[in-house]
């Protein structure tokens, strides 16, 4: 991301017809269609890691309260439940 970024700043700061201030070369870079497609695709990956994330968390506390219930019951706690 930051290397497409960086080629498309330096297109526009050196090649366009011109001279831009940073920030209007940042926001010609940030409307290219390379680079927001390169964004769609990074959203769409940290929402699928975010999601297994919360999976795992939640197999984590069904283990927690699972070894909880296990050693009441080997106390001798039998009315302890599910």
């Amino acid at each position: 991301m930051r290397k497409l970024r960086s080629q498309k700043f330096r297109h526009f700061t050196e090649h366009y017809q011109r001279a831009l201030t940073s920030a209007d070369a940042k926001a010609f870079v940030d409307g290219e269609s390379d680079v927001v497609d390169l964004q769609y695709l990074i959203v769409e990956f940290s929402m699928v890691r975010n999601k297994f994330m919360g999976v795992i968390k939640a197999l984590e506390v069904k283990q927690w309260q699972l070894t909880n219930v296990i050693k009441l019951r080997c106390a001798g706690l039998e009315d302890a439940t599910l």
